[in-house]
């Protein structure tokens, strides 16, 4: 019975090491979502950049940008 127990022991150690890892791991490359702006023609450059109130030049989404962010332009 004593090497059962040392087993189950060093499993659930083992285990328990292997779920830090994977959390720590997948963390580490969680992404993050970035904002998206918004770019139609009949937009105005004073709006935010938001579908409900898109930039008109694709210049200001340009300097609205970060990175990890992403510029929708409508035709």
């Amino acid at each position: 019975m004593k090497i059962l127990e040392v087993m189950i022991s060093s499993f659930s150690r083992n285990a328990s090491v292997f779920r830090l890892a994977v959390f720590s791991l997948s963390a580490a490359f969680s992404v993050v979502a970035g904002q998206v702006f918004h770019v139609s023609p009949s937009g105005n450059d004073n709006n935010p950049g938001t579908q409900a109130q898109p930039f008109r030049e694709i210049r200001k989404a340009i300097t609205a940008v970060t990175p990890g962010d992403t510029a929708l332009v409508a035709d």
